[in-house]
């Protein structure tokens, strides 16, 4: 069900905010996995929508976001870093290149982070900013900044590309 900017019955943080504090506060998960309620808007409509954020030790340096649309999935695999550029970027000065843009506007009633995807169009995801400081808090209590090649099996991923 499309409509013009209709604001989606659950509230960003509503979603799942109790099985998040639990994985984030847990060391022995490797993967950490937030879901967050919010809303799609294209050029001229409006879709609830939810964004699943995921974060795993084996990856250390990406966050995939899975995202859902009505009948709709898509997967996309971004830097972590991108993801924090976004909480300190504003709307005119986006963080990112290509296809994935992200800021943020403090300015809203309530501070929204913005994830663009332009990609056959332009989409743009509107996601509660806390939210989305707490899934990179917790994946940085998972894997600190700087501490990521760690977490790579160099050898290990020689071994892929050359066999």
């Amino acid at each position: 069900m499309t409509e013009r900017c209709r604001k989606p019955a659950v509230g960003p943080s509503s979603l799942l905010s109790g099985n998040f504090e639990e994985l984030a506060m847990s060391h022995q998960h490797k993967t950490l996995v937030h879901r967050l309620g919010g809303t799609l808007t294209t050029a001229d409509l409006c879709y609830p929508a939810t964004v699943t954020l995921i974060y795993s030790r084996d990856d250390p340096y990406a966050v995939t976001a899975d995202i859902e649309v009505e009948d709709t999935d898509a997967r996309w695999l971004f830097a972590r870093e991108l993801l924090d550029a976004g909480l300190h970027a504003g709307w005119s000065a986006p963080a990112g290149t290509h296809h994935v843009f992200v800021w943020t506007d403090l300015r809203l009633r309530h501070p929204t982070y913005f994830l663009e995807i332009r990609r056959k169009g332009t989409y743009t995801f509107h996601l509660d900013h806390h939210d989305v400081m707490a899934f990179l808090r917790a994946s940085y209590n998972i894997v600190p900044t700087g501490a990521e090649h760690l977490h790579i099996d160099i050898d290990g991923e020689l071994d892929n590309v050359l066999a």
